[in-house]
């Protein structure tokens, strides 16, 4: 039992009395080795590529002995605003666009009498802005100037005739209709319009856009709103029109005036250009 010797199989061996006894590092390697298969492994890693020294008195490679340009891509480049990813540009990308409409004063007052409080009141005549910006560049991509009182989403069609490949269009309440989502479902995009308190169904009454806006709004609201949110870059392109080229007009006629507010669009979609002649071509 307890006295007796424990046999000494091939799988046991004689443990070493003294230091010096101890197998070198190579001899436990080899018997790693021929037990459990263990081979190293090379493999090779590029390094970076490193210039030849050259002497000090040039200041970089001859006049042909620059290396090529490898993996450098040559479509046009562009940054993203999230991440910062310098990332190429596609073609066949579809447009992330975003409808508003703003106004433009004028110098003309417009007067009349408050029945309600018995009050004469007055306030600035003004023309109305409509347009659809592209959210990656900032281009208003088209427009069209009203009356003051005209309706928005009575200006989509026509807005909607000069975008080519819409992938996604942002509207604010004022353009909340079944006839806005059938309207942008037929040039290929996907409404994402904000959502009113009272609709509390669905109702789509024949409209398939409708149905799944409502829908996604309902399985995933957070999802849509971030979707939806980029309609405030609207808001940011018509902003700086109105503060590189003022929000009033100067022409004292209706048609000077509408082609004033024209040519205040067109001269920001070229600031615009110019800025970034690479990604425009």
């Amino acid at each position: 039992m307890g006295g007796q010797p424990r046999p000494q199989g091939p799988a046991h061996k004689e443990r070493p009395s003294r230091v010096g006894d101890l197998p070198s590092s190579q001899d436990m390697a080899r018997e790693a080795v021929s037990r459990y298969g263990l081979l190293p492994v090379r493999q090779h890693v590029p390094l970076a590529h490193r210039r030849p020294e050259e002497p000090t008195g040039q200041d970089g490679p001859a006049e042909g002995d620059e290396p090529p340009n490898q993996g450098v891509p040559r479509q046009p480049q562009h940054i993203r605003r999230r991440g910062g990813i310098l990332c190429q540009k596609r073609d066949r990308e579809k447009r992330v666009c975003a409808v508003d409409s703003t106004g433009f004063s004028i110098r003309r007052y417009v007067r009349w009498f408050d029945i309600r409080h018995g009050k004469r009141r007055k306030r600035r005549d003004f023309l109305k802005l409509h347009f659809i910006v592209d959210c990656t560049s900032l281009l208003i991509l088209s427009f069209k100037v009203t009356p003051p009182f005209k309706s928005d989403g009575k200006q989509v069609e026509y807005l909607l005739s000069f975008i080519n490949e819409l992938g996604r269009l942002c509207a604010d309440k004022a353009y909340l209709s079944r006839k806005i989502c059938d309207l942008v479902a037929k040039h290929g995009g996907e409404p994402y319009i904000s959502i009113k308190k009272n609709v509390v169904r669905i109702r789509s009454q024949g409209s398939k856009a409708w149905r799944q806006m409502l829908v996604l709004h309902r399985r995933s609201r957070r999802l849509y709103l971030k979707m939806y949110h980029r309609r405030s870059l609207a808001e940011t392109a018509v902003s700086v029109v109105k503060a590189r080229f003022s929000h009033t007009l100067l022409s004292k006629k209706r048609r000077g005036q509408k082609n004033e507010v024209r040519l205040k669009a067109i001269t920001y979609n070229l600031s615009i250009i110019a800025r970034l002649p690479a990604q425009f071509g």
